[in-house]
């Protein structure tokens, strides 16, 4: 789980940032910031996986941000 399963979640939660990040001034904060961030998104779940003394809470944790993440993602595809 600390490995593919971390980064499928930070790719899920980069992905979803534009949709809740306001823009800049230049309008491209919300594009630009979750790339810059994505590696620290990575870390911070990787080490909550791997320090995490119930490794169950921390699947479920993990598992409930990328099912959010994804299903924002899902909701802004289709036009909602």
């Amino acid at each position: 789980m600390a490995g593919p399963g971390t980064i499928i979640v930070a790719l899920l939660f980069t992905m979803a940032m534009p949709f809740w990040m306001p823009s800049g001034a230049a309008g491209v904060n919300h594009v630009a910031l979750p790339v810059i961030l994505a590696p620290l998104v990575w870390a911070v779940f990787f080490v909550y996986a791997v320090a995490a003394e119930n490794i169950a809470r921390a699947a479920t944790a993990i598992t409930g941000i990328g099912v959010v993440t994804g299903a924002l993602i899902l909701i802004s595809l289709a036009g909602g």
